[in-house]
């Protein structure tokens, strides 16, 4: 069921010139990149796409008769597809290659595209690697990633978005969250594994496996509540498990407030593509994710710069429990006053290490070794990130 990303939305301006050649600033989306797969959809020979693909890949329509077409496609999805790549839309910062085809899908491969319960007025079907490509009729071309002007079809709302794909032939659904927010909006970045439950294997094997949400860190909710509430940030959930592991993951963020009575706050969840067996070795055995989460993180910052973010980096606060997670986010833009890691006392302390070349700082060095904090219920750490929240780091 879960072979999909949640989307990170921001909303922008672009400047638009006028026939008049006058310019002016349109509302624009820019989103980090779609992943909608369909595991158990069969391809049929008649696909426009090949399994040798690139995923991320758009697709040019060839000149071809409106009789060869799917009868929810207009006669515009049809017509001849040269394409001047200078005009493709770079909302998703996202241009990858061409690939030519000679022939139209078959109506068993399209997806209908429903957000927040109504149907969207896009054409989308299954292509290559059994990813959902989505056709942008001002290009001609079948993106993975919908460009601004597509995503305005979706009637995105501030927040969690929920959108369903519906495979036509098989019946199959498909669920993810697109989370809009505004240009200005701010982050903490929460770790999972060792983070909010208190240690990286136990915590992972009884939450994946046993269902059990209670080796969580101490005073956990009432903190993010307090960031999220009073001091106006967004929660964005960061972890190496597997995609595989989605529905137990997302079972754990809800099961918390189960057991103390306070909600976990909403957010993005970001899982790991690989397989499970990948992502237990890259985790577990070698410590390996900080090109992963890195990835993510620069993403999401990209999507806000594109949308004139008038801050250097999106995120206020970076939190985990190891020095990768710690890597990944100072590789992301975070400076490393504002990196936080957790131990399984679930005391928490700056992040200090020499690799980091930020210049700027909130306190002496001197100062920031003795930065330390009992738990998540230290009311010095919110005083802490109040701090960090006041300065802009640009």
């Amino acid at each position: 069921l879960y072979c999909t990303m949640d989307v990170v939305c921001v909303r922008g301006k672009r400047s638009e010139q006028s026939d008049h050649n006058n310019l002016s600033m349109k509302d624009a989306f820019y989103c980090t990149q779609f992943y909608v797969k369909f595991n158990k959809v069969s391809i049929g020979e008649s696909s426009i796409f090949t399994s040798s693909s690139n995923s991320n890949s758009e697709t040019i329509l060839p000149d071809v008769g409106i009789s060869d077409c799917s009868s929810s496609l207009t006669g515009e999805l049809c017509s001849n597809a040269l394409v001047d790549k200078t005009n493709i839309d770079d909302s998703t910062a996202n241009v990858p290659s061409v690939e030519q085809t000679s022939l139209l899908p078959s109506d068993g491969e399209w997806v209908d595209v429903f957000c927040n319960n109504r149907i969207c007025e896009v054409n989308a079907l299954v292509g290559s690697q059994h990813l959902v490509h989505f056709f942008d009729p001002a290009t001609h071309l079948f993106v993975t990633t919908p460009t601004s002007s597509m995503l305005q079809l979706f009637h995105l709302e501030k927040g969690s978005n929920r959108v369903i794909c519906k495979h036509r032939n098989s019946g199959e659904i498909k669920e993810f969250f697109i989370w809009l927010y505004d240009v200005s909006d701010r982050f903490i970045v929460m770790d999972i594994d060792g983070t909010i439950t208190r240690s990286n294997v136990t915590g992972y094997f009884q939450t994946v496996f046993l269902g059990i949400f209670s080796y969580i860190h101490d005073g956990l909710t009432a903190f993010l509540n307090t960031l999220t509430q009073s001091h106006g940030l967004n929660v964005l959930y960061l972890t190496s498990r597997p995609m595989t592991h989605q529905k137990e993951t997302r079972s754990l963020l809800e099961g918390i407030a189960a057991d103390n009575g306070h909600e976990m706050p909403e957010g993005p969840l970001f899982m790991n593509k690989e397989s499970i067996s990948q992502a237990l070795y890259r985790e577990v055995v070698t410590k390996q994710s900080v090109e992963y989460k890195s990835g993510v993180l620069a993403a999401v910052a990209e999507a806000f710069r594109h949308a004139g973010s008038p801050w250097r980096t999106p995120f206020t606060v970076g939190i985990g429990n190891t020095e990768n997670d710690a890597f990944a986010y100072n590789i992301a833009g975070m400076h490393a006053e504002t990196i936080l890691l957790i131990d399984k006392s679930s005391a928490i302390s700056v992040w200090q290490h020499s690799r980091d070349t930020s210049s700027t700082s909130i306190e002496s060095s001197q100062q920031q070794q003795c930065q330390r904090f009992q738990s998540y219920r230290d009311k010095n750490l919110i005083k802490f990130i109040s701090r960090i929240q006041d300065i802009n780091f640009t």
